[in-house]
C-alpha cells in the first residue's frame, strides 16, 4: 500500500506542477 500511495503522491505532485507551469 505504501508503494501505491507513493506514486500516487508523484504523480499529483508532477500534476502541480506541470499546472503550475502553464499557469505561470
Amino acid at each position: 500500500a505504501m508503494a501505491e500511495t507513493m506514486a500516487i503522491f508523484g504523480l499529483v505532485g508532477a500534476l502541480i506542477l506541470i499546472v503550475t507551469g502553464v499557469g505561470f
